[in-house]
């Protein structure tokens, strides 16, 4: 777990801010040009939540661990940060609230980066029947990757399965972003709540996101639909259940 109830507080009184009006966000999308979901990009240092992603990151240093760890061991190539002269390999390319609402569709099957990444979604409420993201586990592995396997070895048990990231707010999920994945839509029903949570990714600084065009992405969503269809067991992550 990530976040603390009053961490949980901060956060989503910043999402909320960040979606509203009276906040005039330039980087806030419409729902309905994203299949019911609303996206404030704080990437840049002029929009209003960027200090505090990065504070947030700074905060965590078991995480920073884990990214730093995953690119030396997938890339070798360096390249100067033009902000403070120091040579990098990767850089956080991503901070955005994300709040999918009741009603909202599935989005397509695609990939964050076609290229190694990482990507961490942080749940500010219960992620559970309203829209968890869904991943084919092992599809970001192809003939020349077996070693992006968790033992090396290249071969992984899970790779027939579908993975739903079933959350208690405040817990997180971070995985490769060649994961071929989506977001659920959910039904608009009385009892449906909106579904809150921060994305963070992580990319080289030679292969930006997203790395592929209309032919690969259309590509990616047929494999994902195709994967996802043919009778794959799924895992449930849903440890809300448990702690309650």
């Amino acid at each position: 777990r990530l976040l603390n109830d009053d961490q949980l507080k901060y956060w989503n009184k910043n999402l909320s801010d960040a979606m509203s009006t009276s906040t005039s966000n330039r980087t806030c999308s419409s729902p309905h040009n994203n299949r019911g979901r609303l996206h404030s990009h704080q990437e840049s240092k002029r929009d209003p939540y960027n200090s505090h992603f990065h504070r947030f990151i700074s905060s965590l240093p078991e995480i920073q661990a884990i990214v730093k760890l995953y690119f030396q061991r997938h890339l070798n190539i360096h390249s100067k940060d033009k902000d403070n002269g120091k040579y990098v390999s990767y850089r956080l390319t991503q901070t955005q609230f994300l709040l999918a609402k009741p009603g909202s569709q599935h989005q397509i099957w695609h990939r964050d980066n076609v290229a190694p990444g990482l990507t961490l979604l942080v749940a500010l409420d219960h992620v559970t029947s309203n829209g968890p993201t869904e991943l084919l586990l092992g599809s970001h592995k192809d003939d020349n990757d077996s070693e992006s396997d968790s033992d090396g070895n290249g071969d992984d048990n899970n790779d027939d399965e579908v993975l739903l990231g079933c959350l208690c707010a405040g817990d997180a999920i971070l995985y490769d972003a060649r994961v071929i994945h989506r977001g659920r839509g959910y039904n608009d029903s009385p009892s449906a709540s909106d579904r809150p949570v921060l994305v963070l990714r992580w990319d080289a600084v030679s292969t930006p996101p997203p790395g592929a065009g209309f032919i690969v992405t259309n590509y990616v969503d047929c494999v994902g639909s195709v994967g996802y269809s043919s009778n794959k067991p799924k895992i449930y992550l849903n440890h809300c259940l448990d702690r309650e």
